[in-house]
């Protein structure tokens, strides 16, 4: 039996050594995409969805910077000056922004990403062991981050009628299978503060689609 024999044997050895010695060592449950019916099952889960709210809030794309830089770009009225090499800012900059605008697009969809992990985790605050701080907690990012989507994309306030101007969707329960019902109307300016407000933190059924 020559060298390359012995190497050839000692390859396959190892091979069926490494695969009957794993065993269910590598049937492992993938931490990064779970089942919809076994991610919220404990009190740890609800509060591991949580920090992935938090987590979700402070993208790049949404209160990471993204929201920040896009707001004043949009609101500037030759008080600042921009250049730079991203095309999408000096669309936003110069007001005339297409459909195609990845960063407003990444916004949005990044903002709603984490919106629907609050509503997840709001679905099953009653399994965490600390139910009042875990519901406070997501309202509070939930209601963070409509203030800023209101601001940015509807009128302000005072501009009109906030009870007829379009602010943005009120999305309040889990999105899990997106279908054609998951499209869903802009709420009015009124209705997304009033949501939002400290006098009623209680679901209103008929803000709901």
């Amino acid at each position: 039996m020559n060298y390359t024999h012995i190497r050839q044997y000692m390859i396959i050895a190892l091979l069926a050594g490494g695969i009957i010695g794993c065993g269910d060592k590598l049937n492992i449950e993938p931490a990064q995409s779970i089942d919809q019916d076994k991610a919220l099952l404990t009190s740890g889960d609800v509060q591991a969805s949580l920090v992935g709210a938090y987590s979700s809030m402070g993208d790049r794309d949404v209160l990471g910077g993204r929201i920040q830089v896009e707001s004043e770009l949009l609101a500037d009225a030759g008080d600042i000056a921009w250049s730079g090499t991203f095309q999408q800012l000096t669309q936003i900059n110069n007001k005339d922004i297409p459909i195609d605008n990845t960063f407003v697009a990444n916004n949005w969809l990044g903002s709603y990403a984490a919106i629907n992990t609050v509503n997840n985790v709001l679905s099953a605050v009653d399994k965490s062991d600390d139910k009042a701080r875990t519901e406070g907690e997501a309202k509070f990012i939930r209601g963070t981050l409509y203030f800023e989507l209101v601001n940015l994309y509807g009128k302000t306030w005072a501009d009109g009628n906030p009870s007829a101007n379009l602010g943005v969707p009120l999305v309040l329960t889990p999105t899990r299978v997106v279908t054609d019902q998951s499209k869903v109307a802009r709420n009015t300016v009124a209705e997304t503060y009033a949501k939002q407000s400290k006098h009623n933190l209680r679901d209103d059924p008929s803000l709901e689609h």
